[in-house]
């Protein structure tokens, strides 16, 4: 917007001008629509006999009305990035968390909304909702918050006002990957209040109140330039989840005869032992890991040599805690490990005997 400079000429001795200089602080400055008036008064004299004083324009006030500075600030309110874990559905988990000020001089509405850029994520994500920060925690949650999407929607913000919005994502694909990531921009755009976004073209009057948009840094989102009237800031969701990798081996462990291992057979009567090696490449720890593996047929169950958690064994009926005294009767075994750290493996072993 054009700004033009007010000039006042005296044309005599002495002049006298009342007129206020706006500060540039954030907080305190001039409400947008203020009328600002102003008048000069001149004295003088004549042969050393004053005169009768003279104002400007006849004692009618110079007048210009304060503009309306539109200045939306978004911030990312935590650092780092938001876990999202596959498989979750209705979680109050998973969610970005910003802030939006209204940096102008009058109250101001703002149309929000949000842009995904970045996204490495094998399924997107479904649900993603705008919520309010309604109970002032400054974290999210359904009974606090509520559930209405303000994506797309207008708020009105009081100046010198920060409110808290909250980009959720509750439901996540069952297939997503351990380190995908999604990056998502809140985006706040100034709104004359009915959904239609502001226009500062308007060219200064002086008698009226123009829009003005000062925001002079540009946002992330796409397309957010400066003096635009809107501004934006992202956050990331990155997926945390373990990533089970399952190998299997055999080995003969004895086939009745005094050789060396190198030169064992699996004949009948020869003991067979089976390796499972359970591997966590993902970064988060696994829970209630269960390993259940069969025995073969023309095979006996022998022994349950390795398992670091609770063992089972099922005896053609149910499982069991405690090993079968008739150790045919075993069917299966089963392995349960409470935690499998992240970045760890462990195996699992147990024994048969070739038929």
């Amino acid at each position: 917007m054009k700004r033009h400079p007010l000039i006042l000429t005296s044309l005599f001795v002495v002049a006298l001008l009342l007129a206020a200089a706006p500060a540039f602080a954030a907080v305190g400055e001039t409400t947008a629509g203020t009328p600002i008036n102003n008048n000069a008064t001149v004295d003088y004299k004549v042969n050393g006999i004053d005169q009768t004083q003279v104002p400007s324009d006849g004692g009618v006030d110079t007048t210009f009305v304060v503009d309306q500075k539109v200045k939306p600030v978004v911030a990312n309110a935590v650092s780092g990035a938001e876990t999202l874990t596959p498989g979750e559905t209705g979680s109050e988990n998973q969610w970005l968390k910003f802030t939006v000020t209204n940096d102008g001089n009058k109250d101001a509405s703002f149309k929000l909304s949000y842009e995904v850029t970045g996204s490495t994520l094998s399924t997107a994500l479904s649900g993603v909702v705008i919520i309010a920060d309604t109970d002032t925690s400054g974290s999210y949650t359904a009974a606090g918050d509520g559930s209405s999407d303000l994506n797309g929607q207008v708020v009105t913000i009081a100046r010198d006002t920060t409110l808290t919005y909250f980009i959720v994502a509750p439901d996540t694909d069952a297939g997503l990957l351990d380190s995908e990531v999604a990056t998502y921009h809140l985006i706040a755009t100034a709104d004359d209040g009915t959904g239609t976004a502001l226009d500062d073209s308007t060219p200064n009057t002086l008698a009226g109140e123009e829009v003005v948009f000062t925001d002079s840094s540009a946002g992330t989102a796409t397309g957010d330039g400066t003096y635009d009237g809107k501004d934006s800031d992202s956050g990331t969701f990155t997926v945390s989840t373990a990533t089970l990798t399952v190998t299997k081996s055999v080995a003969i462990t004895d086939d009745g005869t005094a050789d060396t291992p190198e030169e064992l057979f699996a004949i009948p009567g020869a003991v067979m032992e089976y390796t499972i090696n359970i591997d966590n490449g993902g970064g988060t720890d696994a829970t209630s890991v269960i390993l259940i593996d069969a025995i073969p047929g023309n095979t006996t169950y022998e022994s349950f040599t390795t398992c670091s958690g609770t063992k089972a064994w099922h005896n053609g009926t149910g499982w069991v805690a405690v090993e079968p005294a008739t150790l045919s009767d075993v069917t299966q075994v089963r392995c349960t490990i409470a935690t499998l750290t992240a970045g760890t493996n462990q195996d699992v072993q147990f024994r048969v005997t070739i038929d």
